[in-house]
């Protein structure tokens, strides 16, 4: 079992809203995933996720969804993945019928970011 990077798109936005925690793996400004020193983190998911939990108070919480929303649109499959985001003034925002946990993290780690201002 692998833990996921982030994606470009997320490690430009999660830099312009202050996250600069080095690792081993960064992106290149033409989006390239690389070892060496690179213009934009590239951290795992669960990482960006404490980051917005610990210094935002932003709270992420993926759950299966045997029922999905829009089971019409979304093809076939067994189970679906939501996301929730709570703020730190206890908003929520829910993100619906990913195909997988990491699809459903992924959106949920955008939104959070968004949140930031």
């Amino acid at each position: 079992m692998e833990e996921k990077l982030i994606s470009f798109e997320l490690a430009i936005l999660s830099k312009e809203r202050g996250f600069n925690e080095r690792g081993v793996n960064s992106y290149l400004s033409n989006g390239e995933l690389t070892t060496i020193y690179g213009e934009y983190p590239a951290p795992t998911q669960s990482l960006l996720q404490n980051w917005l939990r610990e210094i935002h108070g932003i709270d992420l919480s993926i759950y299966s969804d045997k029922n999905p929303v829009n089971a019409l649109n979304a093809g076939k499959c067994d189970k679906f993945y939501d996301c929730l985001v709570k703020d730190e003034k206890g908003n929520f925002q829910q993100l619906v019928d990913h195909k997988t946990y990491e699809d459903a993290l992924e959106a949920g780690l955008k939104e959070a970011l968004a949140l930031i201002k």
